[in-house]
């Protein structure tokens, strides 16, 4: 239930802003469970655009190509501290500008390199899609390309390999 209030939220903020522009569009990659969405909330925005479930490789060319990625999730200070939200890492790697809830570890290493809102609250969103809106194309990617090489740095298979398998090694040299 939570989640599809966020989606309607984030519909509600990017309606809101989407009167400032003619050229901007939502797409929305959504589960079946949200197909009422389409038809009773979205229909008459010819620039909101319900996909249901795509391939992978589909949401990964939309993330690529996108003015901006948004993870509207929930806020709690639980949350923040026992989770690292995965989706926010994959639109940091995308090279696409990321708006997400702010998280405290992620923030410690893309604070300048993301657009953070307070909570989930559509003031808060609405002030995070302005501030993407108010940048600059060439801003917007140099935003994305930083996030991008540090999250690949940081979080990619090849470097968490080589960080558990340091740990391994350690871990084993203490125990023999």
């Amino acid at each position: 239930l939570s989640f599809i209030w966020y989606i309607h939220l984030l519909i509600k903020d990017y309606l809101v802003i989407a009167t400032k522009t003619n050229n901007d569009q939502l797409i929305l990659d959504i589960k079946k469970i949200l197909s009422s969405i389409k038809t009773e909330e979205i229909k008459d925005y010819p620039n909101i655009h319900f996909l249901g479930t795509l391939p992978v490789v589909n949401v990964l060319h939309y993330e690529m190509y996108a003015l901006a990625n948004v993870n509207p999730r929930p806020y709690t200070l639980d949350l923040d501290k026992l989770s690292i939200p995965s989706k926010t890492l994959e639109y940091l790697a995308s090279g696409a500008l990321t708006i997400s809830v702010k998280n405290t570890k992620l923030q410690k290493y893309f604070d300048e390199d993301a657009i953070w809102a307070k909570s989930g609250s559509p003031e808060d969103l609405y002030v995070c899609l302005e501030k993407a809106l108010s940048l600059s194309k060439k801003e917007r990617k140099e935003i994305a390309d930083r996030a991008k090489e540090k999250a690949l740095e940081i979080f990619s298979l090849d470097s968490v390999n080589i960080k558990v398998s340091e740990f391994l090694t350690l871990f084993e040299s203490k125990v023999n």
